[in-house]
């Protein structure tokens, strides 16, 4: 029966990885460009891979087949079988929620993730780069330059608060639920 325990691990997480590598390569280059560029249509992308990604990973007939095998997971001998098992239940254990729950969750996390990303701190009547604040801080000796810039990038979480609240409470929410 071990032996059988081992075989059903080993062809769930198979499957599940066959499905979930190309949108893990495809979401880590699209991030690279929405990160270095601020493409929108690059977001836009992103928001939809990491909805994929959250389907998949909400599987309801995986993740009971999953459930079962997590539960007998000390039966598993192989190690390495046993952390994948481990790492590809959790991945689907908080997606086991609502379409729309899961679609409201990716819109809320792509929304703080933009307004993170696109905002400039100010300084002196002046919008830095991320790249130019980041080097301000590292090389300046000003002290007066360097609390502006640290000062004018902390302007950001008064354009976050109100979303992550929010995010926290949906979260709280499906957290409840599970």
């Amino acid at each position: 029966i071990l032996y059988m325990i081992e075989q059903q691990a080993r062809k769930i997480v198979d499957e599940y990885v066959a499905k979930y590598r190309p949108l893990d390569l495809e979401m880590r280059r699209t991030w690279y460009e929405y990160d270095t560029t601020g493409n929108k249509d690059a977001s836009n992308r992103l928001a939809k891979i990491e909805l994929d990604i959250r389907q998949l990973n909400s599987d309801p007939i995986r993740f009971a087949e999953l459930k079962s095998l997590y539960k007998d997971k000390g039966k598993v001998e192989d190690v390495k079988l046993r952390r994948e098992l481990e790492v590809v239940f959790l991945r689907h254990l908080p997606n086991q929620v609502s379409a729309d729950r899961l679609k409201e969750l990716t819109k809320l996390e792509r929304v703080l993730q933009e307004t993170f990303n696109d905002y400039r701190p100010s300084v002196d009547g002046k919008k830095l780069t991320p790249v130019e604040a980041d080097h301000i801080l590292s090389d300046s000796t000003d002290n007066s330059l360097l609390e502006k810039v640290w000062k004018a990038q902390k302007m950001v979480a008064p354009l976050l608060e109100d979303n992550f609240r929010n995010l926290v409470k949906l979260r709280n929410n499906i957290a409840t639920d599970l």
